[in-house]
């Protein structure tokens, strides 16, 4: 992906995807909070009037939820991989996309964190694309952000990389540039 910027590079992979699929295409974007993905699916949609987006922070469960599984569970950072996004509403939005773009040469982007996880996700995608940024540059993207949100996040996400492992199971990495 050498002299090419993140959008033109996913574009180009989405173009080659789509030109191998006879009908709809679901592709997931996932990658650590910070790395651009909502800006890049944004993007995409403006540049492409073939692809829909569903954004994974929609799903999110109620905080009322989230507060009582977090006092419940033995290792609260699993919570963010399994329970904090409604996953069985997310996996029936896709199904209707499916059904309504039957024939249709139309590509769904299912954008958020967490998507290699199999045991939420099994066979949802078509596709998947990983979104890589070194931690260095990663913190500085965060800075604006409410520090104290990701404490336990970071701790979930080192787990979901060594258990999921996203960059072995993508069907695309893309280094994010600053």
């Amino acid at each position: 992906m050498k002299n090419k910027n993140t959008l033109e590079g996913v574009s180009e992979i989405i173009s080659n995807w789509t030109n191998e699929f006879t009908k709809q295409l679901i592709i997931g974007l996932d990658g650590c909070s910070g790395t651009g993905k909502t800006v890049l699916a944004n993007l995409l949609n403006t540049k492409h009037p073939n692809i829909v987006v569903l954004y994974l922070d929609k799903y999110s469960t109620s905080k009322e939820y989230r507060k009582k599984i977090l006092k419940n569970h033995k290792y609260p950072p699993l919570i963010y991989i399994n329970g904090w996004h409604d996953t069985k509403k997310i996996c029936q939005d896709i199904k209707k996309f499916k059904n309504y773009a039957v024939n249709k040469k139309k590509v769904l982007l299912v954008e958020g964190v967490f998507l290699n996880n199999a045991k939420a996700y099994k066979n949802v995608f078509d596709k998947t694309i990983f979104l890589s940024l070194n931690k260095t540059q990663l913190k500085k993207r965060r800075d604006g952000r409410p520090k104290a949100a990701y404490k336990m996040f970071d701790e979930a996400w080192e787990l979901y990389e060594s258990i999921c492992k996203p960059i072995d199971n993508s069907d695309a990495i893309i280094s994010v540039s600053s």
